[in-house]
């Protein structure tokens, strides 16, 4: 069990700095359609001036309790119109106490242990940098979510409602700074305009509550087509949209998965919960860092669920190529043609 518990938190730390955690070969199943991966370096966060919106606090509760919904009345304000050339970050929602689960706070402590750096063999983790990092998780764990807007350059002066796409980042500790770079990146405004909304999570897994409550707060303040919202992510973020789709159903019009990751717990379970919604999911064949196994055989049971699928399977790619995939206008093209209508 001990054994266990160290190679869980050391594939954690791995997957967060996407470095490789995996040292075998995976089965590579024929499956089409496939793309051309091309292998990037990990981009560096450029940062993007931005407006911080300041409004009415939100009472603490606990998680059980949908927050923003009871007081959504006075989550509206004039900053959110307040946009520093498209962008905003809202840092409401991380004033907000939230009940963190009891296997979670366990692991945490685990990774405070001192003995813990000896039983993961690498003399490169010292003990303060797990408990720095423990601490730090730990406290998001009962924390909302602060989330950064980007509007296209029409929002303020049209009146429409705009799709939303709502994107997750990857590895455990997240920053304004990463998600604003991702955005700029990965979501170029192409043939039609649409939101983003990229929250910051400093925690495990994403939490389909927390991310009620910033859909909620964002949907009392922008002008937002209810029924195109849409999910996707990446490595975490990837297997964090199996789980919030499958919590929040009837609230995506489709669904994107990246590089889904594979711990701490299999996401296969879920497929069952996504028999309605479509989505298309994106795994390199030659990923080491999350398993490609595991996405193939989430494909083979959404199948039974699911024919709304779609799997593409990058022959040689590996944990990355995300810009292509988001830059790439079929793709974008194919999530916003869904309606939930």
């Amino acid at each position: 069990m001990t054994l266990f518990i160290a190679l869980f938190l050391s594939m954690l730390i791995a997957c967060n700095s996407q470095t490789s955690i995996e040292n075998s070969t995976v089965t590579k199943p024929e499956l089409t359609p496939t793309v051309t991966p091309t292998i990037l370096a990990p981009e560096k966060a450029t940062s993007t001036p931005v407006t911080t919106a300041s409004i009415t606090p939100v009472t603490a509760t606990e998680i059980s309790t949908n927050i923003v919904t009871e007081n959504s009345e006075n989550t509206i304000s004039s900053t959110w119109q307040d946009f520093d050339n498209g962008w905003l970050v809202i840092t409401e929602l991380s004033q907000v106490e939230y009940k963190a689960d009891p296997i979670w706070e366990f692991l945490i402590q685990l990774m405070i242990e001192k003995e813990l750096s000896e039983k993961l063999n690498n003399s490169s983790i010292s003990d303060q940098l797990i408990q720095e990092y423990a601490q730090k998780v730990e406290i998001g764990l009962r924390q909302g979510y602060d989330f950064v807007v980007k509007v296209p350059p029409s929002y303020s002066e049209e009146s429409m409602d705009y799709p939303l796409v709502l994107f997750l980042h990857g590895g455990i500790d997240g920053s304004i700074s990463n998600v604003q770079g991702r955005i700029k990146n990965y979501f170029q405004q192409q043939e039609e305009p649409y939101i983003v909304i990229a929250p910051v999570k400093n925690e495990i897994d994403w939490n389909p509550k927390k991310i009620k409550d910033v859909l909620t707060m964002a949907q009392g303040s922008l002008r937002i087509d209810q029924s195109r919202i849409y999910l996707t992510g990446l490595s975490m973020g990837g297997r964090g949209t199996y789980i919030v789709a499958a919590d929040l159903q009837d609230t995506f019009a489709a669904i994107m998965p990246l590089s889904s990751h594979d711990t701490p717990y299999s996401y296969v379970d879920l497929a069952p919960k996504l028999n309605d919604i479509p989505m298309w999911i994106f795994h390199g064949d030659a990923d080491m860092v999350s398993s490609y196994a595991m996405a193939v055989e989430m494909v083979s049971v959404l199948e039974k669920h699911n024919s709304k699928i779609r799997f593409t399977s990058i022959q040689g790619g590996r944990h990355g190529g995300w810009k292509e995939i988001y830059n790439t206008l079929e793709h974008m093209q194919w999530l916003l043609s869904h309606s939930s209508d």
